[in-house]
């Protein structure tokens, strides 16, 4: 933001961020709103500046250490091995950055091939809306030709998209991680009645949803 918005230093650069990423939820889709309102500071001839999302996407790509901060989960890998062998399931990938980040994302944790890449959605495909809005949980359902919602299961450790997911009609499964990752009124809570299934880590799916293995959605069997 300090080389290619012109912001003075990092520290502008965070308040500013911070304040739209609150409101918009991805900083892509932050940026891209500041650029069409005229709010990044100007190019160094006063005319407004433009903000380009596939170049934060590929700063992102070539510049995150992702092996550094992400770790492979064999137990996850072996989970989703047996249900893309054994189900009929669909699965689906949906994140709130780049369509490129979601992807090196799931390179890193070895998880790759397991998602078609018409089955792979980042903000970039769903723009101008983007998670937590309903409107971008129907564009996805709609890219993977779901037209049932509560034949859809939403893994998610956001409260915000959990309630956001439920009020499309999917069913969710809560993650409950660290609440200091989360953002101050995002906090899982289990108890909240968006949720369906609770689970600590995404790895113990085939325990806690065992139905998805057989192709349906009942916890209670």
């Amino acid at each position: 933001m300090v080389e290619k918005c012109g912001f003075k230093n990092i520290d502008d650069a965070r308040v500013f961020r911070n304040k739209y990423f609150e409101k918009y939820h991805s900083t892509i889709k932050a940026l891209s709103v500041a650029s069409e309102e005229g709010t990044l500071p100007p190019n160094e001839d006063g005319s407004p500046r433009t903000f380009d999302a596939a170049d934060l996407a590929n700063y992102w790509v070539t510049g995150c250490k992702f092996e550094e901060i992400l770790e492979v989960n064999e137990d996850l890998i072996e989970a989703l091995r047996s249900l893309k062998a054994s189900s009929p399931a669909k699965l689906c990938i949906f994140t709130n950055g780049p369509r490129a980040y979601g992807c090196k994302v799931l390179e890193t944790l070895k998880v790759r091939e397991f998602f078609d890449d018409e089955n792979i959605f980042g903000v970039d495909d769903v723009m101008p809306v983007c998670k937590p809005e309903p409107a971008a949980f129907r564009k996805v359902l709609e890219g993977i030709g779901c037209d049932d919602p509560t034949k859809a299961v939403m893994f998610e450790d956001s409260m915000k998209n959990v309630r956001a997911a439920k009020e499309v009609g999917m069913k969710t499964v809560l993650i409950m991680v660290d609440p200091s990752l989360h953002d101050v009124g995002d906090v899982p809570s289990a108890d909240d009645p968006n949720v369906d299934v609770v689970m600590s880590t995404i790895s113990q799916m085939k325990d806690k949803v065992q139905c998805l293995w057989r192709g349906e959605w009942d916890i209670d069997k």
